[in-house]
């Protein structure tokens, strides 16, 4: 899509360089007359991803980026499909290539931040529903961290559902 290429690749690559520098990407002056780049979500300021882009040359980085969204969402479901639903490690592993590379995984891969939302959310429900059967510090601290990673991924329509259905599974 043209968004990416327009929008999405030149804001992410304006945020980085200005985190190299050392500076909070407050404003973004190359965008019309400027425009506050901490606003706009799908930025993805501090996705704790992007430590990618601090290591590695940015379109290297952002091929790894990108390639690590089906990857990450097929171990965090076929986690959560084995462990929480109990289901078998065969179903598990189609459950994962299926949710990974589900039409909706597919169709905004290119972007980065959707898919980078959306593959938190069998984590999610995995941790919820490990603090169901056991409260424990640590599954508690990691959904915490897990539904914070699932909002600075830059898309908060998809992270609002996700928090919705969380709340709803754990009810």
């Amino acid at each position: 899509g043209r968004d990416v290429i327009t929008q999405l690749y030149p804001w992410k690559y304006f945020a980085i360089e200005e985190i190299k520098k050392g500076q909070i990407p407050f404003w973004n002056p190359y965008n019309f007359s400027g425009n506050p780049q901490m606003a706009n979500f799908q930025t993805a300021v501090f996705y704790p991803l992007n430590i990618f882009y601090l290591i590695f040359p940015f379109n290297l980085a952002w091929t790894i980026f990108i390639m690590l969204q089906p990857i990450l969402a097929g171990i965090f479901m076929y986690i959560f499909l084995l462990k929480a639903l109990n289901l078998s490690r065969f179903s598990s592993f189609i459950g994962g290539i299926a949710f990974a590379f589900s039409s909706y995984m597919a169709v905004w891969i290119e972007y980065g931040n959707i898919g980078s939302t959306l593959l938190w959310l069998p984590l999610v429900l995995f941790l919820v529903k490990k603090l169901y059967e056991k409260i424990t510090a640590l599954s508690f601290l990691l959904l915490v961290l897990s539904l914070t990673a699932c909002l600075l991924a830059g898309y908060i329509q998809v992270a609002f559902y996700i928090y919705s259905l969380s709340f709803a599974y754990f009810l």
